[in-house]
């Protein structure tokens, strides 16, 4: 499992991971905060210190991480600026498609895991992420588009992407 340096993209994978790996199966509230503490980066335990040293405020500790990085809104801005400042793909080559696929699902599939249906059905977010494929892509994505229900979200276009990704990687 990997350590939790207060990336706010990183909370619902290592919350998840640290609920079905050590709170569900580790039984005393003693161990629990040591292991949590260890799994924090050095600045996070230096900054939890007492709630890690005391096993009775185990559940205020996970409270406190948990307002602080698992805030709907906070993940919510987050994976919107991560879409916002996305960088246009560069070209239809299989390495620059995977890097730009990994830069959507990354947000995308958080968002999905939290909840966060309003963004994952924004068009306005939609189109700027679509805007950022190279021209040729674009025009396929809009013919693509076309053909669909008229209600298209994020995950639809991952999906998409994902197709047109594996295809490449096929043909390589």
């Amino acid at each position: 499992m990997d350590v939790f340096d207060g990336d706010p993209r990183k909370w619902p994978t290592f919350i998840a991971n640290f609920r079905s790996l050590v709170h569900l199966t580790v039984q005393s509230d003693a161990q629990r905060p040591a292991i949590l503490g260890q799994l924090l980066s050095p600045k996070l335990r230096s900054g939890f210190s007492g709630l890690i040293a005391n096993p009775a405020m185990y559940r205020e500790l996970l409270q406190r991480l948990h307002k602080l990085y698992g805030n709907p809104k906070t993940l919510a801005k987050t994976n919107l600026n991560d879409l916002m400042s996305l960088p246009s793909l560069r070209s239809e080559q299989c390495s620059d498609l995977e890097t730009f696929f990994c830069k959507v699902s990354r947000p995308v599939s958080t968002m999905k895991l939290c909840g966060l249906v309003h963004d994952l059905k924004s068009s306005a977010l939609l189109e700027h992420t679509a805007s950022k494929l190279t021209p040729r892509l674009h025009e396929r994505w809009l013919s693509y588009e076309r053909g669909l229900p008229p209600v298209m979200t994020l995950e639809t276009f991952v999906e998409r992407l994902q197709a047109v990704l594996q295809f490449c990687q096929r043909r390589c």
